[in-house]
């Protein structure tokens, strides 16, 4: 019996890696490794007009990861 069919196509058929997506600028962004390079340059743009992107990005890891790290080292104990 074949295996059937997915329901719209393989996925590589719809991932469009020639249009920048908001992940995947967020990703490079962050110094991520999964990203394409339409996504690099949108994230250069943004770095351009916005020198002081980085900073914020790394501002908003740590106050985003910071509780969940005293929180996940509270009940480990």
């Amino acid at each position: 019996m074949a295996s059937p069919e997915p329901p719209h196509g393989d996925i590589s058929d719809r991932l469009r890696t020639d249009r920048p997506h908001s992940a995947r600028v967020w990703n490079y962004l962050l110094g991520g490794k999964d990203n394409y390079p339409v996504d690099g340059q949108v994230g250069d743009a943004i770095l351009t007009a916005f020198p002081e992107t980085r900073s914020v990005i790394g501002m908003h890891r740590r106050r985003k990861f910071t509780p969940v790290c005293r929180w996940s080292s509270a009940i480990a104990c």
